[in-house]
């Protein structure tokens, strides 16, 4: 399961993405104003070479190793973010046209709230073109990057002419139609104001 907070609005707009069945009907009343559940489809029918945005919030880092120590991960620099992208896009079937990233508030993680880490968030967001549907769509379901389990890592796409990519995961690259594989379930819950 992959997942995201956002605002919209003012509102707290909670990104789902997951292959197995959401039960939506045990929510509490009050949860959120709306619920929007969208049952999505893969095609690599015809996406090869397709422009999309992408919109995708990250933990970038690298690991440091010093001989005979175990490797530490550390936030990548300003200048390395980029690199660390186009990489990324790379692995995950796309071709950056354009990007663009910026720094978000840092993710409090960990099991023990007493001994908490902090990630580094930064989103990415821009033009690429589809060179390998499969590995976009492993990436799109797996995820970009470290910090899935804190809400980094949910990739969205959509064709580059629609609107923002981070509104439905993968909408440009998906069909209804029979015959195309299931892809999974994406969720979008309107709450209150963060």
């Amino acid at each position: 399961m992959l997942y995201r907070l956002d605002t919209d609005h003012g509102d707290a707009v909670l990104r789902v993405q997951t292959t197995a069945s959401l039960l939506i009907h045990t929510l509490p009343a009050d949860y959120a104003h709306a619920v929007a559940v969208e049952r999505i489809s893969w095609s690599e029918d015809g996406i090869k070479g397709q422009r999309v945005r992408f919109l995708v919030d990250a933990n970038a880092t690298k690991t440091i190793r010093k001989a005979g120590q175990r490797g530490k991960r550390v936030p990548l620099q300003a200048q390395e973010m980029i690199a660390w992208w186009e990489r990324q896009a790379c692995q995950a079937g796309l071709a950056t046209v354009a990007v663009c990233n910026h720094p978000l508030r840092p993710v409090i993680a960990g099991r023990a709230m007493s001994n908490p880490i902090s990630l580094q968030a930064t989103r990415f967001e821009g033009v690429a073109v589809v060179t390998d549907p499969a590995a976009l769509q492993r990436a799109v379901l797996s995820g970009i990057g470290r910090g899935r389990a804190y809400g980094l890592g949910l990739l969205c796409v959509n064709p580059a002419g629609a609107d923002s990519p981070g509104t439905a995961a993968t909408a440009a690259l998906t069909s209804p139609d029979a015959g195309h594989r299931s892809h999974g379930i994406l969720a979008r819950c309107t709450g209150h104001p963060l």
